[in-house]
């Protein structure tokens, strides 16, 4: 693709702070003094360059030293090496708040130990905390006013040590931070990234890993007035490793296989923390960068549409192995915290592959506003590993004490993968708690749950819990969540907080159960495989499912409507899609419109008023229940229903039309009570090429008269005795009659040896029938 044209939709310029000229100190040597910008150029103040072939390396110096500290209006330039080995209550890079200046890390910033964890109890795995010393910080702004400039970290920061961090920026920032390369944490209580005040420009955030019990990847509590992009690897955990887990499927075990607690001891079983933590409002939302998908390009070799700008984007990825949710967005408790905003994305492009050729690859040559507060392009990824760690990939919730709300403004999207696994734990992809707050959630991706387990645990891909609020959710791509064993529930989606009222689906939902040894005599348990679980809604839900890719269907039940039968109308519409699973509907009201449809699954409309209409070459094969004495229609035009209820349904009206084909269950229960099939207290039109068939459950050795159909007014198109199905099985002779005007009638009577032509020997076979 050549590069054409520069697009600047409203594009604002990234902030740029143009200091005086100083004075510059290089660092070109191995020195192992600590530097000050104050002091830098012969006791005067002065910007300082420490070169590839630079370095400072301080050697057991007092608590609280720094290799590098800014506390003057200067800047600071690292592209060599800083390095304080084996020393506690140190830093790398200091920066004095009310400062002006900007620091660029090209370099490398360590803050290591000479530790290693050895194998104490001699039972083949190593032992100990994963880090000895404490209190060390790769880069920090101090606390206590404003940094006016910008930190660029194009360089690894690597720190080794308890309570530590590997970049902590305590004071506001009054310019943009943008990491392009890696930080590494490892110990207890540290955090990777810690943005702790407010910050006027944009914030990148490339790679980041930590580990330790209670790491985080980035924190941010304050506030964002530019963009924030997460265009990097960021992952979390409080284990020893992530290659090795203490899960073994209990089917596989042996006698002397090792038990859970033998697999891997204790402190290889750390809680970490989050691998992003949101806790500030964000003006331009949180965008985790990768590929776009846009629509029709008609100038393919012109950057002007959202895609052509992928070659300039990276992908990111957030990972937390462990109970912590992978990206959690919660306001803050208490009086340090308050109601958050994500207010609608901006998108920056730089020109990063100098397309036009002039050297700069920091020139806007696109910029994007997009309608959604949070937006994931990339990966966000929760897992347990190991027995008993439950598994969350993106949390959204106000604050956990109830005092304040985060907003996501215009709705969440995910254009890729958001998923979560756990072993004996529950399993959720994506968790809307209560206290939060946003229009809609699309799914053009991928969100999905699975859960291994012998107990009662639940995978579930999309869990809004009650108190959230979240109106509209569309599924263009694929929501699922699977179960491997032999309990708990698997739900695709369940919505606690009885807020939404309109749900589309145009591509794939699925529910299900694996059963983890099907040779076993272990009889399942009480679980549910749910598609859609929507019944905790009491004022009416509009569930629509329409094909917008090939093989859009639904495997799996659905809950509609109140649970305890409650008020509200339902509405569930289904167009050139399929489902398989059953729909259960709970409101006062029930429509159920399918057209080019294909549902296998009942229909349980419990007291509901409301109408049933299949048209358009539909098939449907499944149980339709209706208790309730109110309105109830039933339209089959140009369509095959087959209704597979033991009961009578009710109804207030019945239009079969157009060729409409209709399955008629014949049981012995059915046959013995003389139960009719269809009760219209109204008016019942049957046009002339309708068909019958009916559909034997049982055999019957004996002629029975069963009423099909009673109708306060019966309009037949034709004779009702060409409208049973011509294949109808051969041992019968079946024939549909009007024993009155209005009534219709199945009449069977079966078939002697002679009449089927038998022989002497299969007479008598069939006599013992």
């Amino acid at each position: 693709m050549t590069f054409k044209m520069r697009l600047l939709l409203g594009a604002a310029a990234p902030l740029v702070f143009t200091l005086p000229a100083m004075a510059q100190v290089s660092i070109a040597t191995a020195t192992t003094a600590p530097v000050r910008t104050s002091t830098a150029n012969s006791g005067a103040a002065s910007d300082v360059n420490i070169t590839t072939a630079g370095s400072i390396t301080l050697t057991s110096p007092a608590a609280g030293t720094a290799a590098v500290t800014i506390d003057s209006n200067n800047s600071v330039t690292n592209a060599g090496t800083i390095a304080i080995p084996n020393t506690n209550d140190v830093v790398g890079v200091r920066i004095a708040p009310n400062i002006t200046g900007n620091f660029t890390n090209n370099g490398t910033i360590s803050l290591l130990e000479d530790y290693t964890r050895t194998d104490t109890d001699s039972d083949g795995d190593l032992d100990g905390p994963l880090a000895q010393g404490s209190n060390r910080v790769g880069l920090l702004v101090e606390p206590g006013g404003t940094m006016t400039g910008n930190i660029a970290i194009n360089g690894g920061i690597n720190v080794e040590g308890n309570n530590s961090y590997g970049v902590s920026v305590r004071s506001a920032l009054n310019g943009s931070y943008n990491q392009n390369s890696s930080v590494v944490v490892v110990g207890s209580n540290t955090v990777g990234v810690d943005l702790r005040e407010d910050i006027s420009g944009n914030v990148e955030v490339g790679s980041i890993a930590v580990q330790g019990e209670g790491a985080v990847g980035l924190r941010v509590l304050g506030d964002v007035g530019g963009e924030f992009l997460i265009d990097g690897s960021i992952s979390s955990t409080g284990f020893t490793s992530t290659s090795v887990s203490n899960y073994v499927d209990p089917d596989l075990l042996g006698p002397n296989d090792l038990t859970i607690a033998q697999r891997r001891d204790a402190d290889d079983l750390l809680v970490g923390g989050s691998a992003v933590e949101v806790r500030g409002s964000l003006a331009y939302g949180l965008l985790v960068n990768g590929a776009a998908v846009g629509g029709v390009d008609p100038t393919d070799d012109v950057k002007d549409v959202v895609q052509d700008f992928n070659e300039n984007r990276t992908t990111g990825s957030i990972t937390s192995y462990g109970s912590a949710p992978a990206l959690s967005i919660r306001a803050q408790d208490g009086a340090g915290g308050s109601n958050i905003v994500l207010a609608p994305v901006r998108e920056t492009i730089l020109d990063t592959l100098d397309d036009d050729k002039d050297s700069n690859t920091t020139e806007v040559i696109g910029t994007f506003n997009y309608a959604y507060g949070l937006m994931n392009r990339g990966a966000i990824t929760a897992n347990g590993y190991n027995v008993g760690f439950a598994a969350t990939g993106l949390e959204v919730a106000g604050s956990a004490d109830g005092t304040h709300t985060t907003t996501i403004q215009g709705g969440i999207f995910n254009g890729a993968t958001i998923s979560a696994q756990a072993f004996e734990a529950n399993a959720t992809a994506v968790r809307i708690g209560a206290g939060a707050s946003t229009p809609q959630l699309v799914n053009a991706g991928s969100i999905s749950a699975a859960v291994n387990t012998e107990t009662t645990h639940d995978s579930t891909g999309i869990l809004i819990e009650a108190g959230a609020n979240v109106p509209t959710v569309v599924n263009n791509g694929l929501i699922s969540a699977q179960t491997r064993g032999y309990d708990g529930d698997a739900v695709a989606f369940r919505d606690l907080s009885g807020t939404v009222t309109s749900f589309t689906n145009t591509s794939r939902i699925g529910s299900g159960y694996v059963d983890d040894d099907a040779t076993d005599d272990i009889v399942s348990g009480a679980g549910r495989a749910l598609a859609v679980d929507l019944s905790a809604n009491t004022t009416g839900v509009n569930f629509t499912q329409n094909e917008a890719a090939n093989n859009a269907r639904i495997f799996g039940g659905i809950l509609l409507g109140s649970g305890n039968f409650g008020a509200g109308s339902d509405a569930l519409t289904i167009t050139n899609a399929k489902l398989t699973g059953d729909a259960t509907f709970g409101g006062a009201g029930a429509a159920v419109n399918l057209s080019n449809a294909q549902m296998t699954g009942a229909l349980a409309l419990g007291s509901a008023d409301g109408s049933l209409s299949f048209i358009n070459g539909t098939i449907y094969n499944g149980a339709i229940t209706h208790s309730g004495a109110g309105p109830m229609s039933l339209t089959v035009n140009n369509s095959t229903m087959n209704n597979l209820g033991d009961g009578t349904l009710n109804l207030t009206s019945m239009s079969l039309t157009n060729s409409a084909k209709v399955g008629l269950i014949v049981d012995n229960a059915r046959v013995t009570g003389n139960t009719p099939i269809y009760n219209v207290v109204g008016t019942a039109d049957i046009g002339a090429n309708t068909i019958f068939t009916p559909i034997f459950s049982q055999f019957s050795a004996q002629p029975f008269t069963l009423r099909v159909l009673n109708a306060t007014t019966l309009n037949l198109g034709g004779p009702v005795s060409s409208m049973l199905n011509a294949n109808s099985p051969y041992i019968y002779d079946l024939q549909l009659v009007q024993p009155n005007a209005n009534a219709i009638d199945l009449v069977l009577d079966v078939k002697t040896a002679s009449e089927l032509g038998l022989n002497t020997r299969e007479a008598s076979a069939y006599g013992a029938v």
